[in-house]
């Protein structure tokens, strides 16, 4: 169903990991950008703990972004739509080396390959993102926000057969199939974001954004319990207010990482490598200023 719903679709998109290639040093990026605001954020709970083993690379990162990444806007200046230029404009951005350039992650030699879809959509008549729970029957990160998705290759239990999914853009689109009942045929892909790494080095996550034309009736999609416990939905207007968004601090690692806080309703905050996909993608369909941002090249 998935290969049929493809070729209906005709995508024309191609991965970057099957053509990418690291910049020497000579030839990355530059980059002289505001750093995040210093407001002193909240302590970390302990149910932050899993992060504890990705302190030397949590650190790395962050002291890169510290320096280059973008800020958030103070204030939302409009509100965003998902019209067709607004789509073409995160089509160009995406596909701008200037505003995705690679993160060289160290990698473990038997590192595995997964895929995500951020799924924009339109909720209520406003421009959002849809998230997921996991389920709390998961072997890992049970009841975390995350965004659809899974590993590339899978083991098929009735055969004990491992299959390998053809691209890491199907991937990302079986999985959102099988998780939120959200067909490939239902979705524009818009692009891609950088790679990154779960806290072992052994695991390399490809975020693909995409656009639900239809739009959404939250309450209405019919989710895979024994994977999702429940969905929801998040305005960009919310994502991009600063009071929703705050740096928080690691223990004493002297490290901060981002973490979006959600409505009461939801119950759990997005944080985790969620919020690090979502923090680089949310400015990516900021149209105020009308130029892409540029969070620079690093090696960690």
């Amino acid at each position: 169903m998935i290969t049929q719903h493809l070729t209906e679709n005709r995508f024309e998109y191609a991965p970057r990991y099957q053509t990418y290639h690291p910049d020497p040093a000579d030839r990355q990026i530059e980059c002289h950008v505001s750093p995040f605001p210093l407001n002193p954020p909240p302590m970390l709970s302990t149910g932050h703990a899993p992060l504890r083993s990705f302190i030397p690379a949590l650190h790395r990162l962050l002291s890169f972004r510290s320096h280059m990444a973008h800020p958030h806007p103070t204030t939302p200046s409009q509100h965003i739509t998902f019209d067709p230029s607004a789509l073409d404009l995160f089509r160009e951005r995406l596909a701008s080396p200037s505003v995705i350039p690679p993160i060289n992650f160290k990698y473990t030699e038997d590192v595995k390959e997964a895929a995500v879809l951020i799924p924009l959509c339109v909720v209520d008549g406003r421009a959002s993102v849809l998230f997921t729970v996991r389920s709390g029957t998961m072997r890992r990160h049970k009841g975390e926000v995350s965004f659809p998705g899974g590993k590339r290759g899978r083991l098929l239990c009735a055969t004990a057969c491992y299959l390998e999914d053809p691209t890491l853009l199907f991937t990302a689109l079986r999985e959102t199939e099988e998780e939120i009942s959200i067909p490939p045929s239902a979705i524009d892909i818009l692009g891609e974001s950088y790679a990154l790494s779960n806290h072992e080095r052994s695991l390399r996550v490809h975020p693909f954004v995409g656009f639900v034309r239809e739009p959404l009736v939250v309450s209405q999609i019919q989710f895979n319990p024994h994977e999702v416990e429940s969905v929801f939905a998040l305005s960009l207007d919310y994502l991009l207010d600063p009071s929703n968004r705050t740096l928080v601090p690691f223990r004493d690692s002297g490290v901060s990482y981002p973490v979006f806080k959600t409505p009461a309703e939801v119950g759990v905050e997005v944080w985790g490598l969620t919020a690090f996909i979502l923090d680089e993608t949310t400015p990516i369909v900021y149209l105020a200023g009308g130029t892409p941002y540029n969070i620079g090249n690093a090696e960690l």
